[in-house]
């Protein structure tokens, strides 16, 4: 079970344990603990991921539940990733995570 941080109708965050992978991969052949395989479960409905983290890293996971939010998302968070830094469509949805 994944402890869930943030659900609403479109979106939820999740803590990600080290050990675990985001989805199923040739690589992860035999692997059981999928966060987004889990998550689905744990919700009852179809879930995409947003990004990923290494298996053996912990941290903060985002989901969408619909593609079409999966794709509104698609292209700010890959900006984000380029520049290293949150975009104004994080902060404006609140997910302005600053250290």
């Amino acid at each position: 079970m994944l402890d869930i941080l943030y659900w609403d109708d479109y979106l939820a965050i999740v803590n990600k344990p080290a050990g675990w992978l985001v989805h199923r991969t040739p690589l992860g052949r035999g692997e059981t603990r999928l966060a987004l395989q889990t998550l689905r479960d744990q919700i009852g409905q179809r879930v995409w991921s947003l990004h990923r983290l290494d298996k053996g890293a912990s941290g903060v996971l985002l989901f969408t539940l619909d593609a079409d939010t999966a794709c509104t998302w698609a292209g700010p968070l890959k900006a984000a990733k380029a520049c290293k830094k949150p975009t104004a469509s994080w902060c404006a949805a609140g997910l302005c995570l600053k250290a």
